[in-house]
C-alpha cells in the first residue's frame, strides 16, 4: 500500500492557519496516518506557525491588486516563481491530495496542483469567498463551505462542512469557573472576552480605553487580549483605576480557556472566530473589520446575527466608547444574554455538516482503490 501524502497550501492570518492546522491534526490521527506537509507564503515570519508540530515549506508568493499597478509586474513575477518552486515540490514530495485555505499565500501551489493534474480541495471559510478560492473552486474535487451563502460565489461541487478547529477546542474542554480562575478572574462573576484578531485589535483597544467609566460594569470583568504590549500596559493601569477587574494581555495562546471563561465577547468577525463562538456558545459583539478582502467580515457577522441569533453588529464607523459600553450593560442587565446563548444552542445542536477531515479521508481512500 503506498503511503498517503497530503499538502495543505495555506499562509497568511490566523483565520487561514489555524483551520488548516486543524485538519492537519485530525488527518493526524486516522489510519493510516498520511504524511502532511504546509506550504505557503511567508510561512518562516508567521506567528501562527511558531510552534507547529508539522514541517512546512515556504514558497514565493504576491497579491495583484488594480489599486497599487505599478506593483502588479513584481507580484506576477513573486507567483511565477512560486509556481514553478511548487511545482518542483509536487514531484519530490508526490502528494495524494493538496488542500488550500484560500489567501494569495496558497496560489501558487494550487496553480501548481493544477499544472500537474494533483488533485486539490479548498477549504472557504467566509461567507463571502475570497479570490483564489473562487477563481479554482471549478478545477477543485470539491469546495468545503462554512456558510451556505458561499456556494452561490464558487463553481463546482460544494460541501457544507465543519470548521476544523484547533486541538483541544472543545465545548466543555473546562469548566468556566475553572477558566475564569486561571486567569485570576472571581469564579462567580461574569467575564467579558475582548480581542481583535490578528488584523484589528487597535481599534477595540482605543473604543475601551476610551469609554471605560467607574460605573458601568458593576459585576462584569474584562478579558481583554490587546495584541500590543504598549496597550497591555495601558490597559491595565486603566482598568485598575476604574476598579474594574480585569486579566489584560498581549496574547493567550489557550485560546480554548479564554472561551471556556467567557459569557460575552466582543470580537472582529473573522470566520474562525465565529465557528469558535458557536462552538463554545458565547454571545458576541461583533465589529467587521473594515478593511478585510470583499468585506467578506461584514458578511459574517450578518449570518451571525440574522441566521444564527447569536450575537449584535455594529459597523467600526457607527461604533462609539458610549454605545459599545452600553450595549454590554444592556445584554447583561436583561434576557438577551440567555437568549442569544440557547440560539447559539439550538443552531449547533441543528445544523449537520459534513466532516471536513472524513471527506478527505474518503478521498484518501478511492485513489487507493
Amino acid at each position: 500500500m503506498a503511503e498517503k501524502k497530503v499538502l495543505i497550501a495555506v499562509g497568511g492570518t490566523g483565520g487561514h492557519i489555524y483551520p488548516a492546522l486543524g485538519l492537519a491534526n485530525q488527518l493526524s490521527q486516522i489510519e493510516p496516518r498520511p504524511s502532511i506537509l504546509l506550504v505557503g507564503g511567508a510561512l518562516s515570519k508567521n506567528p501562527f506557525l511558531k510552534e507547529a508540530a508539522f514541517p512546512y515549506q515556504e514558497i514565493s508568493c504576491g497579491t495583484i491588486s488594480l489599486r497599487k499597478p505599478t506593483s502588479i509586474p513584481s507580484n506576477i513575477t513573486k507567483i511565477l516563481k512560486g509556481v514553478r518552486q511548487s511545482y518542483r515540490l509536487i514531484q519530490e514530495f508526490t502528494p495524494s491530495l493538496v488542500v488550500g485555505f484560500g489567501s494569495y499565500h496558497s496560489l501558487p501551489t494550487l496553480l501548481a496542483a493544477k499544472w500537474t493534474k494533483t488533485p486539490f480541495v479548498l477549504h472557504e471559510q467566509n461567507s463571502y469567498p475570497g479570490r483564489v478560492n473562487r477563481f479554482l473552486s471549478k478545477y477543485a474535487a470539491f469546495t468545503g463551505i462554512c456558510f451556505p451563502s458561499a456556494k452561490s460565489k464558487l463553481k463546482g461541487s460544494c460541501h457544507e462542512v465543519d470548521m476544523p478547529l484547533r486541538e483541544g477546542y472543545g465545548f466543555g474542554v473546562m469548566k468556566p469557573q475553572e477558566a475564569k480562575r486561571y486567569f485570576g478572574l472571581d469564579s462567580n462573576d461574569p467575564v467579558v472576552l475582548v480581542f481583535g484578531g490578528s488584523q484589528g485589535a487597535r481599534r477595540i483597544n482605543q473604543l475601551f480605553q476610551e469609554g471605560v467609566e467607574r460605573n458601568n460594569f458593576q459585576n462584569v470583568q474584562l478579558l481583554h487580549f490587546t495584541g500590543d504590549a504598549d496597550y497591555t500596559r495601558s490597559l491595565s493601569k486603566h482598568y485598575q483605576t476604574y476598579d474594574i477587574r480585569a486579566c489584560v494581555k498581549n496574547f493567550e495562546e489557550r485560546m480554548e480557556l479564554a472561551w471556556a471563561a467567557a459569557d460575552f465577547v466582543v470580537s472582529r468577525a473573522g470566520a474562525g472566530t465565529i465557528a469558535e463562538q458557536i462552538e463554545f456558545e458565547v454571545p458576541g459583539l461583533l465589529i467587521p473589520y473594515p478593511y478585510a478582502m470583499d468585506n467578506h467580515q461584514e458578511f459574517n457577522a450578518d449570518y451571525m446575527v440574522l441566521t444564527v441569533g447569536g450575537g449584535v453588529k455594529h459597523l467600526e464607523r457607527e461604533l462609539t466608547p458610549q454605545k459599545l459600553l452600553q450595549e454590554i450593560v444592556e445584554v447583561f442587565e436583561g434576557g438577551k444574554l440567555l437568549e442569544m446563548k440557547q440560539k447559539l444552542r439550538e443552531y449547533k445542536l441543528s445544523k449537520k455538516r459534513d466532516d471536513f477531515c472524513a471527506l478527505i479521508s474518503d478521498l484518501l481512500a478511492k485513489k487507493e482503490r
